[in-house]
This record gives structure tokens, sequence and C-alpha cells, in this order.
């Protein structure tokens, strides 16, 4: 992934699941790519590293993966949308009838600032498709 956002700076990627997600740890490990991970960040991990060099490279919330990563430690998680604020993307892929999308709440008890919530919640997408 690194050697083609490198490589190809114009290219547009938005990384989502589980593997993608854990990667903002600096403790991960493969074995737990197919698994949310509940225990505290250590920071430094390959995810935020990527981000930082590389503003092609995206990473949608929309997801289970996307959300644990965030609520695993709240304090990293409340940084980290805010660090990265101008790469973060959220929609819903969950369409089924009475579904609670818990990222809502999640964002909210974060109590972002409004720049950081347009961004994610909308701008980032209108200038990544527009």
């Amino acid at each position: 992934m690194e050697h083609v956002l490198r490589e190809v700076p114009n290219i547009k990627m938005i990384g989502h699941a589980k593997g993608f997600w854990c990667s903002i740890s600096c403790d991960a490990v493969e074995a737990n790519f197919d698994r949310y991970p509940k225990t505290p960040m250590a920071p430094g991990g390959a995810l935020d590293r990527f981000m930082k060099n590389h503003p092609n490279l995206y990473a949608d919330l929309s997801a289970s993966s996307g959300h644990n990563a965030i609520s695993r430690d709240l304090e990293f998680g409340h940084q980290f949308l805010i660090r990265r604020a101008d790469q973060l993307l959220f929609g819903n892929n969950y369409l089924a009838k009475n579904y609670q999308a818990t990222q809502f709440e999640l964002y909210e008890q974060s109590e972002l600032p409004d720049t950081v919530q347009t961004k994610i919640f909308r701008e980032n997408a209108r200038k990544l498709l527009f």
C-alpha cells in the first residue's frame, strides 16, 4: 500500500475494514487483522504514519471496524479524528430496517469541533467525488 501511495501520488486510496483499521495501533499484528481489538492504542501505528506521509490516503469510518478503532481508546480516537480530519470519510453501508448506527453516538460523545465534523461527514467526500 505504501509503495503505491508513494509511487502514484495522484491516486486517491480509501482504506476500510478490520485489517486496515487494526493498523491504527503500533502493536498491530497480522493475527488480529480479522478481529476487532479492544486493547488501548499504542501510538505510532502504520495507519497514522501513512496518513501523515500520504495525503492521498483516506479512511472510511462507516463500518464497525472504523467505529472500533476510534472507540477502543476514546482519547486517542478523539485526537486521531482531529489530527486526520482532512482524510476521514463517514458514510453508511448498512441499510437494514431499524438499524441503529452506533457511530453517531460515538461522534456526539467525542464533541468534535464543527469544522472537523463538517470535513468528516460531508466535505471530504465532496472533495473526493466532485
